[in-house]
């Protein structure tokens, strides 16, 4: 039965529709999973995305890596279950559901419904749970259209109550474990990263994502002393008394001007020495090493004295703000956090909006009062400041003036850093103290690193450098959020006695409710805001009655939690959840160590997992533009995947993924790649695969499974050994590396070897007419499009379908891996052999480049001068390969004085090229650049491989006659050849150079088709 044919010229994207709708007929991916059931598990983990956003380029980067390990497990036989999962809570829902109705911030959302907080969040949140699927149709055409099997049906969903209840467990766990003495829960008033615009806190993991460069104004800030002396004491501790008989002022620099107003004290290293200078009218103070760097102009130094001597000096408010004035208020305190790095070596403290300036005023016992409310605007009682945004170049603008009003500036200077932003609406973070609720991971950082010891990262350095180096500074995690479309937390506060009470469950919830209280029917409670609010519960201490506390969980929380919570661990499901857990295999983006990837890490840990969630994990490099850029809307320079699929096809975005450079680094995104990929890797063994069909179609032989697979095992001819043995050393590679999860090293073992199947072994296959050949070439094709499967599912199985034998599986994802073995020292030999051959070969290419001597024409004689005849085997390969008429290896080298010793000669062997041309050599040269031509006129007339034509042709003169003397019928598929102008059914004339023009035609005859199997 002869095999399908495939289209010469493939619309690879329509092919790529016609293989989802076979495995959607044949239910390919089920039957894998069905395959392999009660099999060994692999697990993976699936990071949920939000369906409230389209999915982009760098998810199609993610869900590739996912499902090449996923489908090379499955075809090694284990049991891959792939648990779709939805990210459905938070402020990425939020944010969207704003916009939508044009509002912003925490004022608007509870005035939905005018003057009813509680009906206007019930609205939002149901608008949220709305949105929330806004693109879920899209998402899942997506993941079919690129290949990803996943299990779309039976996914986890964040927001469900069963995966709710789960986090809840969870957090009760926390509640309960002690470390330390010490709950690992517990709330803290801190200074925090917080977005004004969303009104809420963030957690550190969540600020290290939100990170962006930025030019903003630093400025010198001149605080006038209230003192005409400074005691201090001299080098030999003697008491001075410095006078100062004009203005004196404290420099100090900053980069955060918005927190001027809240200024309340003035830091110091008692340590460090200082300079008192006098520059035109006026005296400064500032760290005596940094005075070259601040002070411009020219100055004198009147005095040094150590920080120890500025310590308790008075300064001047800059702003009349009464709130802050106290008797510790406006005073320089000595601090450990100063030094001379940069700015005047003096630390301008504002309590409430810096971590170290806080821990000092509540050393100090400083006023803590917020001169920035929680809309992120000044408080009233700053002038012409209050009601203005602080982070913004308008208030920025006001406040300078004020302050230069005043001659408290010393210099302005433009200033690059970087400064987080919200990683969600993009608004400027500011430090900002309030209370909140923290996981202690703190306490648990020994684990944690223990934990991340087992872990096999890809690419390694992660595991001890970003993921590593972000454990060993690990901060307290803030998990709560001031919002309303979330996880509730479930903390319970008596409004008498103050206890704390956390639920752990909604039957817990159920027994410890106030009687008499809020009616609620357990079976359908909803955990949302605003209902679970309305319940109150009963105070185990003093029986009254117990509010939840207003905030909601930090959505990555949700994510981290999901090892557990997507089987409603620990309420049922607990066998499955054992074999579930750990995860063997994970992969997102590597702003997830910051992310995903460290939750998960800390939810296990803070469990007491003395193991890590996930044992491997692919960590990859951002998507930038050709420019090196992100992609974003604004720039317009987003590419949007289904575009790609509908011109190139998934799969060659796929292979884009993985072989463009090593996973963990960053990929600028060229379109033109696709097209010299295709090129490359597709179209060649899409060629050869159509070569192969035509033909053996051609010469009738068609696969045996009694006899096929012997003949090419056991063929005898040098390229089919050779091939066979670089299929088993490339299965071998591909099987390790993916075993190590390095996809980068297996795409390019099998960019190698299709390469080497076309440009060497089918290329010096030039004549099929042999079973063994054929037998072997079906073999290579069928074994790599088995390896190419889990890389590029569709084109594989494309040409699976056309190679398909009754005998082997339905499809090329049904079929088992191929086996590793060892090589053997034979096909060790023919490896290293072939290697050499092909190294003579290329520097005898490259001999005659530069002697312009092409490869059509024929040379005299090759030597190759070594002790060893190993390359005997493959010398007819290299003559025909480089077009000599002899070739030979020989001990010494020629004594003849017209060969030419190449300087391309190694160690191994010395090449000696006679490069003299005969009339014979150029007669032969001729024929085939005849030959050549009567393929191209075949090509153009399109006849099929294996129809026979008579060629004729006319010249006038000699040598093109001498040349037909060489011509190959054979090679062209002609019948016979005849030198006269006669009726044909195409013709060309053939521009023979110094030769003239030869006319030449070719004549169609009757089709007979052979069969090479009888």
């Amino acid at each position: 039965m002869p095999f399908k044919s495939l289209e010469p010229q493939p619309n690879f994207p329509k092919l790529e529709e016609n293989i989802l709708k076979f495995w959607q007929a044949e239910k390919i991916f089920e039957k894998s999973l069905e395959n392999s059931k009660g099999k060994k598990h692999f697990v993976f983990f699936e990071g949920p995305p939000t369906a409230n956003g389209r999915p982009g380029l760098h998810h199609v980067e993610a869900r590739a890596f996912k499902d090449v390990i996923l489908r090379y497990q499955t075809m090694r036989g284990r049991f891959v279950g792939r648990k779709a999962g939805w990210d459905t809570q938070g402020l990425p829902v939020e944010i969207e559901v704003e916009k939508t109705l044009k509002i912003s911030g925490k004022r608007d959302i509870e005035n939905l419904v005018p003057g009813d907080s509680r009906a206007s969040i019930e609205k939002f949140n149901r608008l949220c749970r709305e949105s929330v699927w806004k693109y879920k149709d899209e998402w899942e055409h997506f993941t079919n259209r690129m290949g990803f099997w996943l299990d779309l049906k039976q996914p986890y969903i964040t927001y469900e109550r069963n995966y709710i209840e789960s986090v809840w467990a969870i957090l009760k766990r926390l509640w309960d474990r002690q470390k330390n003495k010490q709950s690992l829960i517990y709330q803290g008033h801190k200074v925090l990263p917080y977005c004004p615009r969303c009104g809420t806190a963030l957690s550190s993991h969540e600020v290290a994502q939100g990170y962006k460069s930025v030019e903003e104004n630093s400025v010198y800030i001149k605080f006038k002393l209230r003192s005409d002396k400074i005691e201090a004491r001299d080098g030999k501790g003697h008491k001075v008394v410095v006078k100062l008989d004009q203005p004196t002022y404290l420099l100090s620099w900053t980069t955060t001007p918005w927190t001027l107003p809240g200024n309340v004290a003035l830091a110091v290293g008692e340590d460090i020495g200082y300079s008192i200078i006098k520059a035109q009218d006026c005296n400064y103070i500032l760290a005596s090493a940094l005075l070259e760097r601040v002070i411009t102009g020219p100055f004198t130094v009147l005095e040094k004295v150590s920080g120890r001597d500025l310590v308790g000096l008075h300064y001047e408010p800059l702003f009349s703000f009464t709130p802050l004035a106290a008797p510790k208020a406006f005073r320089v305190y000595p601090a450990d956090f100063v030094t001379v790095e940069d700015g005047t070596g003096i630390v301008h403290t504002a309590v409430m909006y810096g971590e170290d300036d806080y821990r000092l005023g509540t050393r100090l016992g400083l006023p803590k009062v917020h001169t920035v409310d929680e809309s992120g605007r000044f408080v009233s009682g700053l002038g012409e400041l209050s009601g203005r945004e602080a982070k913004t170049p308008e208030a920025e603008k006001h406040l300078l003036h004020h302050l230069h009003k005043h001659r408290a500036i010393f210099r302005e200077l433009p200033y690059r850093h970087d400064y987080p932003f919200c990683w969600r609406c993009g608004t400027p973070l500011l430090y900002y103290a309030r209370d909140s609720w923290f996981v202690r991971v703190s306490a648990l950082k020994d684990e944690l690193l223990a934990n991340n010891e087992q872990i096999i990262w890809v690419p390694e350095y992660i595991k001890h450098g970003r993921f590593g180096g972000w454990l060993s500074e690990i901060k307290d995690w803030a998990i709560s959020r001031e919002r309303y479309w979330g996880t509730p937390l479930p903390f319970w506060r008596c409004g008498s006695c103050k206890e704390y009470l956390c639920v752990g469950s909604v039957e817990e919830l159920e027994q410890k409710a106030l009687k008499g209280g809020q009616k609620f029917d357990s079976q359908k409670l909803d955990l949302h805001r605003p209902y679970v609010d309305e319940i109150k519960l009963k105070c185990e201490h003093c029986g009254e009655a117990m509010s939840r506390v207003p905030e909601v969980l930090d959505v990555w929380f949700d994510s981290g939690a999901m090892p557990y919570a997507q089987w409603h661990w620990p309420f049922e499901n607990q066998e499955i959840f054992t074999k579930q857990f750990p995860a063997d295999y994970i992969s997102e983006a590597i702003d997830q160590t910051r992310g995903w990837f460290y939750t998960l890490l800390a939810v296990s840990t803070a469990l007491g997992e003395t193991r890590p969630p996930f044992r491997n994990v692919i960590c990859l490099g951002h998507i930038l533009d050709a420019r090196g850029q992100k992609m974003s809307k604004s720039k317009g320079n987003v590419v949007v995947p289904e575009d790609l699929f509908s011109k190139y096809g998934a799969d060659i975005v796929r292979w884009y993924m993985y072989s463009v450079n090593q996973p963990g680094s960053p990929k600028l995104f060229m379109e033109a790649d696709l097209s010299r990929m295709q090129r490359r890797l597709q179209m060649i063994l899409w060629n050869v695969s159509n070569y192969f069909i035509t033909y053996a179609n051609t010469r009738g032989w068609t696969f045996d499974p009694r006899i096929s697979p012997a003949q090419s095992k056991d063929s005898e001819r040098v390229l089919d050994k050779w091939i066979n043995a670089r299929l088993q050393q490339v299965v071998n590679e591909v099987t390790s590396n993916l075993e190590h999860y390095d996809v980068f090293r297996s795409a390019r073992s099998l960019e190698r070897l299709i390469d080497d199947l076309s440009t060497w072994y089918l290329r010096r296959s030039a004549r099929p007419n042999g079973r063994r050949f054929f037998a072997t070439l079906y073999r290579l094709l069928i074994y790599i499009v088995r390896l190419l499967a889990p890389f590029m599912p569709f084109l594989s199985e494309a040409i699976y379908l056309n190679l398909h034998h009754p005998d082997f599986p339905v499809s090329v994802h049904l079929h088992e891996w191929p086996q590793s073995k060892e090589l053997t020292e034979g096909d060790r030999d023919q490896l290293a052999m072939m290697e050499q051959a092909r190294k003579i070969a290329e520097a005898v290419l490259a001999f005659r480049k530069t002697r312009g001597l092409k490869v059509r024409q024929p040379l005299s004689e090759l030597i190759v001068v070594q002790k060893s005849s190993e390359l005997t085997p493959y010398l007819d390969l290299l003559a025909e390969e480089l077009n000599f008429v002899n070739l030979s290896i020989a001990p010494t080298p020629p004594q003849d004085a017209r060969f030419a010793k190449l300087e391309s000669s190694t160690d191994e062997y010395v090449l000696y090229v006679d490069a003299e041309l005969t009339p014979e050599l150029l007669s032969k040269g001729l024929a085939r650049d005849l030959e050549r031509a009567v393929q191209e006129l075949r090509r153009l007339s399109g006849l099929s491989v294996g129809e026979r034509v008579e060629l004729y042709y006319e010249t006038s003169n000699q040598a093109v006659y001498d040349a037909f003397e060489y011509f190959d019928i054979g090679k062209t598929g002609i019948e016979r050849v005849i030198g006269s102008r006669q009726s044909v059914d195409w013709q060309t004339n053939f521009d023979a150079g110094e030769t003239g023009t030869v006319w030449l035609g070719l004549k169609r005859l009757e089709k007979k088709t052979p069969n090479i199997n009888t």
